[in-house]
C-alpha cells in the first residue's frame, strides 16, 4: 500500500485566511498560484499538515502492508544490526584503471570487452550464490587477519608493500584466492622484469611467463568430474601456470597447452594461496572456490543457495537476526538450522529442524531466542 499526501500546494482557503503562508522570496513576498510557493516551516502550515497526516494514518496504520506499522513494531529487533563476515574481496582502484589501459584481452586492434570489474562480478556473484558473506577490502586498509579467506581478482598493480602484507596474511594462517593477471606491475604500472607473479611466486607456489586467449580449450582434473563439455570450457583469458610447490587442481585440456596448470593449490606457512589462471564458467569456478572455503574452515558454504538468500547480524539486544529472501516466483522450503527463534513479523515460533517456508518474491525475519 502506498499512502499518498495531497498535492504540494497550498490551498485557496489558507491563503484567504493566512495571507503570511506565502513564502517570502527575493522579489517579495509568493503570489498564489504557483506550486512549492508556501512557506513550510509556517506553524499555520505545519498545523494542517499534521492534520491530513493524522486523518490518513488513522485509516492506513494497522493495515498489514503498511510498511511504517512494522518499523515502528519490529524496528528496535534490526536497528544497528552488527555484522562479521569471515570472507573479503579485496579490490583496487588503481588495478581497475590500469587495466582500463592494458585490457584483459588486449591485442593490437584494441583493448578488448573484459574489464577489472567483470573480473570482481565473475568471482563475487558465485559468492554470492552460495550465500557467502563478503566485505570489500581495500588495499589501504588494515586488519587483512581479521579474515579467515581474502580473493583477490585482478590486482594487475600494488606497491611490493600491498603484496608483502598478502605473503604475511598466508603464512599466519590465512585462505588467499587470486587470480590471474596478479601482481604483474608496480603502483606505477610498470611490468616487473622478474618472474611472475614477482613477490606472490614463493606464497602461490607458481610461476609463469607466458599467457594467451583460449579457443577450444577446456579443463581437466578432478574437480571437473561429471561436468559436461560446455561447463569444462576455459574462457577470455589464459596463463600459462607452470607449479613449483603448488597441488595441480585444473589443467588445460589441450594439444599445445596441456602441460600447464589453470589453477592451483599451494601450502605457504600456516595458510593456503589459491590461483586461478583463467575465466571459467561459473559451476567450475564454485568448485574451486568451496574447496578453499573448506580450507578457511568455513564450512557452511552453498549449503543454501540463490535463489534463497540468506544474511544475518547481532542486535541491540545480543541476538543473532537471520533474513531469508526469497528471488524468485515459487515458494522455497528449507529446515532451520540455527537454532529456536521467533518469526519478526508474525510472532511466530520456529523450532531447530522445522521446515520454513518463504513465500514468492517474500522474506522471512528470524532473531533467536
Amino acid at each position: 500500500m502506498i499512502v499518498g499526501t495531497p498535492t504540494y500546494a497550498v490551498p485557496t482557503w489558507m491563503v484567504k485566511s493566512h495571507p503570511d503562508v506565502l513564502a517570502v522570496t527575493k522579489t517579495g513576498r509568493g503570489i498564489y498560484g504557483p506550486r512549492q510557493i508556501m512557506d513550510i516551516t509556517h506553524p499555520v502550515y505545519l498545523y494542517y499538515a499534521e492534520r491530513v497526516i493524522r486523518r490518513l494514518m488513522e485509516h492506513t496504520a494497522e493495515r498489514k502492508c503498511v510498511i511504517g506499522r512494522e518499523l515502528r513494531e519490529k524496528g528496535s529487533y534490526l536497528v544497528n544490526l552488527k555484522k562479521k563476515n569471515d570472507v573479503a574481496v579485496l579490490v583496487s582502484n588503481e588495478a581497475l584503471t590500469a587495466l582500463k589501459w592494458f585490457g584483459i584481452e588486449a591485442t593490437a586492434a584494441d583493448n578488448g570487452k573484459t574489464t577489472y570489474n567483470d573480473v570482481v562480478r565473475w568471482i563475487y556473484d558465485v559468492l554470492y550464490k552460495m550465500n557467502v558473506e563478503c566485505d570489500f577490502l581495500f588495499p589501504e586498509l588494515e586488519g587483512f587477519e581479521r579474515y579467515k579467506m581474502i580473493v583477490v581478482p585482478a590486482l594487475y598493480c600494488a606497491p611490493d608493500a600491498l603484496l608483502e602484507r598478502l605473503n604475511r596474511y598466508v603464512e599466519s594462517g590465512g585462505t588467499l584466492i587470486a587470480t590471474f593477471k596478479t601482481a604483474f606491475a608496480d603502483e606505477n604500472v610498470k611490468v616487473k622484469h622478474v618472474v611472475q607473479p614477482y613477490m606472490l611466486r614463493d606464497c602461490l607456489g607458481i610461476r609463469y611467463h607466458q599467457f594467451t586467449f583460449p579457443k577450444n580449450v577446456k579443463l581437466s582434473g578432478e574437480i571437473v568430474q561429471e561436468a559436461g563439455d560446455e561447463e569444462r570450457k576455459a574462457k577470455t583469458f589464459m596463463e600459462l601456470v607452470l607449479p613449483e610447490t603448488a597441488e595441480v587442481l585444473l589443467t588445460y585440456d589441450h594439444d599445445n597447452w596441456n602441460g600447464y596448470a589453470a589453477a592451483t593449490r599451494n601450502l605457504f606457512g600456516a595458510g593456503k594461496a589459491y590461483y586461478i589462471g583463467c575465466m571459467m564458467e561459473d559451476t567450475l569456478l564454485e568448485r574451486v572456490l568451496l574447496k578453499a572455503l573448506g580450507d578457511a574452515g568455513i564450512m557452511d558454504a552453498g549449503k543454501i543457495r540463490f535463489p534463497l538468500i540468506l544474511r544475518k547480524g547481532t542486535n541491540d539486544f545480543g541476538k543473532k537476526v537471520w533474513f531469508y529472501l526469497n528471488y524468485s516466483g515459487q515458494e522455497q522450503k528449507l529446515k532451520s538450522e540455527y537454532g529456536d527463534g521467533t518469526e519478526l513479523l508474525t510472532g511466530a515460533l520456529v523450532k531447530e529442524e522445522e521446515d520454513i517456508k518463504i513465500p514468492a518474491w517474500g522474506v522471512k525475519i528470524i532473531e533467536n531466542l
